[in-house]
């Protein structure tokens, strides 16, 4: 559970970049985040959410996701998911993408792995590439070399 906490931590000020827009000055840390007590930070993340801030979104998201603090529900981590991409975090794009793709739905997958790569996941640009590999080689290559040049090493590998 600790590796968790540090994961999400390290997330969210690496991916979060710290920014006002993501985070709304929430930050995971020992504050915000402590062991047992998972229902006040999902409740912190939740009114965070609902002032749009994107990576309080995705937090909530994967509090549902795993039932920390919350109920799980998988209904309610996509719609948080969900809510994150729609205010432009690649990371929520990419969730819901994957989400879409175990579904078997495969144009929604499509649409929010594209929205995740144009937002600037090199693992959106990757999950592309791979999607067009037997439909469209270059495409799939264009998209390869986008997640190389944004420093995806699985990506740059599958040039060499």
């Amino acid at each position: 559970m600790r590796n968790f906490l540090l994961f999400l931590a390290i997330f969210s000020v690496a991916f979060g970049g710290g920014s006002e827009q993501f985070t709304g000055g929430v930050k995971p840390s020992g504050e915000v985040i402590l062991e047992n007590e998972y229902a006040k930070s999902a409740k912190i993340f939740k009114e965070s959410c609902e002032k749009g801030h994107a990576y309080n979104c995705y937090n909530l998201a994967e509090f549902y996701a795993k039932g920390l603090g919350v109920i799980k529900s998988d209904e309610n981590a996509l719609k948080y998911y969900q809510i994150s991409c729609d205010l432009k975090l690649p990371y929520g794009c990419f969730k819901v993408a994957n989400i879409a793709l175990e579904k078997g739905e495969n144009q929604k997958a499509l649409r929010d792995f594209t929205a995740s790569c144009e937002l600037g996941d090199d693992m959106g640009c990757l999950w592309l590439s791979k999607f067009y590999e037997n439909s469209d080689k270059q495409k799939s290559s264009n998209y390869t070399q986008k997640a190389c040049q944004m420093g995806n090493d699985s990506a740059c590998a599958s040039l060499k």
